[in-house]
């Protein structure tokens, strides 16, 4: 039961990081933070938005990096550049070939990792946490998450004594934050079209 409430509190720590809606008690996530427009590089916004178009490409692909390295994004040596995506844009570029007359593809699965995938050389990962279509490419040691107090857990063995039940409450005080936010780049448009 205890790594079942772990994953629970794991998932959604992650959906907020990704996703969260800024509203009170809920954090910003990244796909909700302010976005720079093009040629701006704010530290405080995402880095711009690239535009797909139709379905993805190499090109397409390899410009979310040039993106980061128009904004002065550094290319630290701390290996947390990487990909995350939502499922259908993972099945998609698993079958988008690279070059038309080549056998590889935009998203590669390694055989010997059945968790991350590899896109333009970077790690990749796949999650019902980000919304359809959706792709965002960063430098991972930017997001920041803080907890404090450790997690609390409660057991109600009276609240639904009548239905043989045992309430169980799990709290976790955490916050989210990003050093540069710029140090993201996701896209405007589905990247599974």
């Amino acid at each position: 039961m205890i790594n079942e409430l772990t994953n629970a509190i794991a998932t959604e720590i992650d959906r907020v990081v990704l996703n969260g809606s800024g509203v009170a008690p809920q954090p910003l996530g990244i796909l909700n933070l302010p976005v720079n427009t093009a040629g701006n590089y704010n530290y405080a916004s995402r880095s711009p938005n690239v535009t797909f178009g139709g379905p993805a490409t190499w090109a397409s692909v390899l410009k979310f990096e040039d993106t980061l390295d128009n904004g002065a994004q550094v290319h630290n040596l701390d290996g947390t550049y990487g990909w995350v995506a939502s499922g259908d844009v993972r099945l998609k570029w698993m079958q988008a070939a690279k070059v038309a007359t080549y056998p590889e593809f935009l998203w590669e699965q390694p055989v010997d990792d059945p968790v991350f995938g590899r896109v333009a050389g970077r790690r990749a990962i796949s999650t019902s946490q980000m919304p359809a279509g959706t792709v965002i490419f960063g430098r991972w040691s930017d997001a920041l998450i803080g907890t404090w107090i450790g997690g609390e857990i409660l057991v109600n063995p009276y609240l639904r004594a009548i239905q043989a039940e045992v309430v169980i409450t799990l709290n976790l005080f955490v916050a989210v934050a990003f050093r540069y936010s710029s140090a993201f780049v996701s896209s405007s448009d589905s990247a599974s079209q």
